[in-house]
Order: structure tokens, then sequence, then C-alpha cells
């Protein structure tokens, strides 16, 4: 990228990463004068307006999410058609580095980084976030031991798809949850799944599918349901053990239901932990020790947060340093201090400065005129650049504004978070009762003000960043008043529709009992009418027997009649003959019809599968696309095949016909890998079967 600066005033310093979203940047906030991780999105994201709009969406609530073990996201926005987020710059190493640095990580270190990990997912599970990507490779931790979890804000801006707009699943395989392999619905418990896999491969260094292609791992999650056979150190407690095998358990209602369930197991499980390591080596004492460890330190990375805007409060405001877990001083040089241990000190040495308890009785103390002349010299410096200081702004040092109005504004944006809090559950319950369609008018006016808000709060950002705290603070209230208006529009619009829809309901179940009433009324006349024919009928006949009776003498007359309904009867048997003559010949010449249909239909089926075949072994997707209907999953696998193998051969057999509807099989035979080994497709997945319907004398794309 050309440009040096974004939004003109975050500096770009230099590339530090790139991943499948973006790339990634350390920059400087010129006003702040902070260092910062900015994410400048692809190209191909910029392109989707709904991605985009979901994205800033989703930044917005990634901003709200304010916990020690997540990494920060301060900012989101737009220069000159690059997309990028701001981030937090933490410096420290992600997981992944370590395991490769050290192999396997202790039993009390991995208890202590899973337990910080489970306390962000919890955090991040109660404000409705899932962040179906936890891997070594998003988990950062630092020389104290403070570990933050990545890549939120992608995850959650991607909630309405499982595919990119490249074709890729999102996710890495080997983390990946069967659920989330199988494009299914997602919960909290793929999360713990995550998290189940990078406590195993922290424990014994390896996953559960080490050696094996990205495509044969996801082939296993979609058709294997044979459990994991994980394999522990003899080491490694049981109880640890049972709860990696259970986090991992293929079925999610057989895992660890909550993140509350699964700290008190941590908790547990770290606690007979402790009993079974010797009393000098407990990790409290560890963890309080303040012996350096030997080596020098190695260069550390930054790992960004992914997606949101700023939450001002904490950029500026919040003086609170970050909660540092308990962590025990690993081998690994992420961790280790360039001083040295003292030789002389032996390890009950060691207990009693740790534990603060001297072995012996304290001399007396003495005075260190080393640290006194240390201390005035550090004085004499730090005056004399706060002088300099001075000095080279040249009155231009405003004081900051009083406490009180930044209190104001912290209290401000408390209640705007509250208050967009229950602004998204409002939104969300009237989406559910379809008020666009049953309370247009209350749902509109509620989503203006929705909008409003978000514009004025977007002003109010910039006001904060330029120190403008006034128009800051009446931007805010006007921002509060506004989401506070848009929710009660909301509930009211949810009310509206459903007091609509019971009112629909009981409408329909009004008409119906109408219908049904009519139709018995009808029903009650056509037996009447045919009742009343019967009696007619019968009265006919009796007079006709009368007159028959009275007309005895007139006999020829009644002869004539007689031949005359003979004959009669024999026309209409000659006219009913005809009549079964020429459907004969109708249903024949319809046979006739139908046959000839029949093989035009074949041969226009077995061209299309020709072409659908060449399409097929060309490994031409979007061509597949034109000639079948392909499911999201479907078009996944697809592109994994077509990415893997160079050669594939496949046949079309058992095509049959049937009215409007056809079947085939399409049977992958052959395959040529990228280094020309032939390779023979698994059973399980080589075979699929195609079905077509035709439609107004029109065969329709084929369905998988």
């Amino acid at each position: 990228m050309n440009k040096k600066t974004l939004s003109g005033k975050y500096e770009l310093k230099r590339e530090i990463g790139r991943g499948g979203m973006g790339v990634i940047y350390e920059a400087l906030h010129g006003t702040l004068n902070r260092t910062v991780a900015i994410k400048v999105l692809h190209a191909q994201y910029t392109g989707d307006p709904a991605f985009l709009k979901r994205f800033q969406r989703e930044a917005r609530a990634m901003a709200r999410l304010d916990h020690p073990n997540i990494i920060r996201v301060f900012d989101v926005g737009e220069d000159d058609g690059l997309h990028y987020i701001v981030m937090e710059y933490f410096f420290g190493k992600d997981l992944k580095e370590i395991v490769l640095e050290r192999g396997i990580i202790p039993q009390q270190e991995t208890l202590a980084i899973a337990l910080q990990i489970t306390r962000a997912l919890s955090y991040a599970h109660a404000h409705g976030i899932i962040h179906r990507d936890i891997k070594p490779g998003n988990i950062m931790v630092n020389k104290a031991g403070l570990v933050k979890i990545a890549d939120f804000g992608i995850a959650a801006a991607t909630d309405e798809a499982s595919v990119t707009l490249t074709g890729h699943v999102l996710g890495t395989p080997k983390y990946m949850s069967v659920e989330q392999a199988r494009g299914e619905n997602l919960d909290s418990r793929s999360d713990l799944y995550s998290l189940g896999m990078v406590v195993y491969e922290m424990l014994t260094g390896r996953t559960s599918f080490s050696g094996i292609s990205e495509m044969a791992i996801l082939g296993k999650l979609v058709y294997e349901k044979n459990e994991y056979d994980l394999t522990f150190q003899a080491h490694i407690l049981p109880s640890i053990q049972n709860l990696v095998s259970t986090l991992l358990k293929k079925d999610k209602d057989e895992r660890v239901s909550d993140t509350t369930t699964l700290l008190n197991l941590l908790n547990k499980a770290s606690s007979e932990l402790k009993t079974k390591i010797s009393e000098s080596e407990t990790i409290e004492e560890i963890l309080v020790s303040e012996l350096p460890l030997s080596g020098p330190a190695k260069r550390t990375e930054t790992k960004p947060a992914e997606d949101a805007e700023d939450s001002l409060e904490t950029v500026m405001f919040n003086k609170t340093p970050p909660e540092i877990s308990h962590l025990p001083p690993p081998s690994s040089d992420v961790y280790r201090e360039t001083s040295e241990q003292r030789p002389s000190e032996g390890p009950e040495q060691l207990k009693a400065k740790q534990s603060k308890i001297p072995l012996t009785e304290k001399p007396p103390p003495s005075f260190n005129w080393t640290r006194v002349i240390l201390v005035i010299a550090g004085l004499a410096l730090l005056f004399t650049g706060f002088g300099y200081y001075l000095s080279v702004m040249d009155g231009a040092f405003q004081a900051p504004p009083a406490p009180s109005s930044l209190d104001q504004i912290k209290r401000i944006q408390k209640s705007i978070r509250a208050m967009q809090t229950k602004l998204t559950q409002s939104h969300k319950e009237a989406d559910v009762n379809n008020a666009p369609r049953w309370a247009k008018d209350l749902y509109g006016e509620a989503f203006d003000l929705e909008n409003r808000g978000e514009k004025q709060l977007d002003k109010a950002d910039e006001f904060i960043k330029t120190e403008q705290f006034s128009e800051a603070k009446t931007r805010l209230q006007n921002t509060l008043r506004l989401f506070s208006a848009s929710h009660e529009g909301f509930v009211n619009a949810k009310d509206l529709a459903q007091k609509s829809i019971i009112q629909s309901e009981k409408l329909k179940a009004e008409k119906e009992k109408q219908l049904k009433m009519r139709a018995r009324t009808e029903g009650l006349k056509r037996k009447r009418l045919k009742a009343e024919a019967e009696r007619r009928k019968q009265e006919a006949l009796a007079r006709a027997e009368q007159e028959k009776l009275k007309q005895v003498k007139i006999k020829a007359e009644a002869q004539r009649k007689k031949e005359e309904e003979t004959q009669a009867r024999l026309e209409a048997e000659e006219q009913a003959e005809a009549k079964r003559q020429q459907l004969a010949q109708e249903k024949a010449k319809a046979k006739e019809e139908a046959r000839f249909s029949a093989a035009m239909d074949t041969k226009y089926l077995g061209n299309h599968l020709a072409e659908l075949k060449a399409a097929y072994e060309k490994k031409d997707l979007a061509h597949l696309k034109t000639l079948t209907q392909l499911s999201e999953n479907r078009a996944q696998f697809l592109k994994q095949i077509f990415d893997h193998y160079k050669r594939i051969r496949v046949a079309i057999t058992d095509l049959a016909v049937f009215g409007n509807e056809a079947k085939a099989i399409i049977s992958i035979k052959e395959l040529t890998a990228l280094d020309g080994n032939r390779v023979f497709p698994s059973s399980n997945w080589k075979d699929a079967q195609l079905s077509f319907k035709k439609a107004e004398g029109q065969w329709g794309k084929g369905r998988w």
C-alpha cells in the first residue's frame, strides 16, 4: 500500500502481518501519540456493501467488549476506499510460536492460560458473540503471562455466512468443531471444542490431526463419527485428561455445556494439581517470586484484534491496568528476563526470599547510599526533561478539561452502552415479530431514530478525539435520547405487531369457521334438492303407470312407443361403443407421444450430463453453477477438490427418467494429485446423486 497515513491521523510505520481478511500495520495515532495496530481489509471484502454495513455494525459491538483478556478495538474507518480497523498494539508472542519453541507446556501453565481464555470467552458469549476461530495463532501471551484473544471482530462480522467471498471456510480445520465443518448453526460450545483442541496441543505438542491435509481434516470432521483417540503422558492428571476428552466430544450435547461450568472444572483441576506439587514448587510461590530468570529477552511481536470502533471512555480515560493472570514462569524465551540468578542463593534462600520470611534473624538495616544517589539523579533528570518540555511547548499546552466533564462523558457513554444493549434486543424482537409488515410506520420511525443516533455517536467520537468535550457531551446526550426513543419505538412496534398478528389469527379463524358453515349449509341444500328430485321422479312414475292402465286399449300406441325406446337404446349403445373406440385411439396416441417425449428427454439429459461431466473434469466451478444448483457446502467441497488435485476423471451412470423427474449418479473415478500421483477417492464421498425436474416442458438445473 502506497499511503503513509489513514484519515489524516494514523501514520503507518511498517507492515507486521498478513491474514485472510487483510494486512496489519504498526501505526502511530498523531493526536494521542499512541502506537496502535491497524488492519486494512482486502479489496474483495470492500466491494460488498452488505458485508461492509454488517462489518461496521459488528465493529461497534466489538468496541463495547472491554475485557483484560481480549485485544481492544479502538476505531473503524474508511479512507479513499480503504476500510480499516484500529486495535490495541499488544507486545507478545502467539501461542502457536510458543508451542513450536517449547514443544509441550507444563500442566500448571496450560491451566493458567486456559483459565484466561475461558474468562474471555465467557465475557464474549454473555454479549452474544461467538469467536469461531479459537486457535494458538489467535492467542497472545506476553512476558508477564497475560493472555489475550485476537480476531474477535472478524468472527462477529462474518456471522451470517460460513464461507468467505473467496470460497474458503472460515475457521481453521485443525481446531474447527464438527458442526462448524458441516456448516450448521453454531453456539458457544463450538468455541469450547476449539479451546479443548488448543489445550490438548499445549499438553502434548500436537493436535489429533497432526500430519494430514486440511482437506482430509474436513473430510474426517464431516463423515467420521468415532471419537478421537487421545493420548497423554502418564503424569497428566486424569481429571485434566477427562476434561479435554469431554471438550472434544463430536456431539455438542455431550460437551461441557458453558464457560461457567468449564471455569469450575479448570479451577478444580488447578487445585488438585497444586496438592501434587511439593511445597517449594507450588504455583503461588513461583508467582510471587522476585527471582529473575536467566537468558536474553527475545523479540516480541504484536497481534491486533480485528473489528470494530473505538470506545473512547476506555481509550482516553481508563487508567485501570489490565488484570494479569498468575502464570508460572515458563522455560520459553518469551517469558525470560535479562538478569541472572545469583549462584550463592540456594533453594532454601530463594524460598525464604519469595515468602518474605527470613531463615535467620534479620541483620540491622544499613543505609543504602547507592540507592539515594540513583534516586537523586533520576529526579534531576526528570525535572530537566520536564523543563525542556515546557520550553518546547512555548505556551501551547492547554490544561485538560476538568475531571467532572470527563466523568460526565464517561457516565453518558456508560448509559449509551446500556441503552444500545436494550436497543439491540428490542430491534431483534421487533424483527422476530415481523414488525416491518405489521407495524410499518412505527418500525420505520424507530429505525430512522437508531440511524440518527449512530450518526450522533460518530460525531461525538470525532469531537472527543479533537478534545471538543462540550460538543461531544451534547452529541452523546443526543445519542442517548435518540437511542432511547428508538428503543421505545421498537418496543411499541413489537407490541403492535403482536396484537396485529393475534387479530389476524382471529380473523383467519373466523373466516375458516364461516367457510365451514357455508359448506355445511350448501351440502344440506344439495341434499334437499336431491330428495325433492327423487320425490318428483317417483310421482311421475306413478302417474305414468296410471296412464298406462288407462290407455291399455291403445295397444298400437304402446307398441310404437316401445319400439321407439328400443331404437333409442340401440343408438345409445352404438354411441357409447364409438366413444370407447375414440378414447382407446386417443390413449394409444398419447402413449406414442409420451414414448417419443421420453426419448427426447433422455437425449436432452444425456447431452446435459455430458456437458456437466466436461465442466467437472475441467474444474470449471462457474460452469457447474450454471448447470446445477450448488449449496454452499457443495461449492466448498468442489472448490477444495479442484484446489488439491491436478486432474479429475468422473463418470455419470444410472440415468433414469420418470415422467417429469430424472436421476443420475456422478462418480469420481480417479484423481491425480498435484505431484502427479494417481489417487483413488474414498468410497464415502466419491459418489453423488443428481436429480432433475421438468416444469412447463423445460428441464431445470440439476440438484445434488
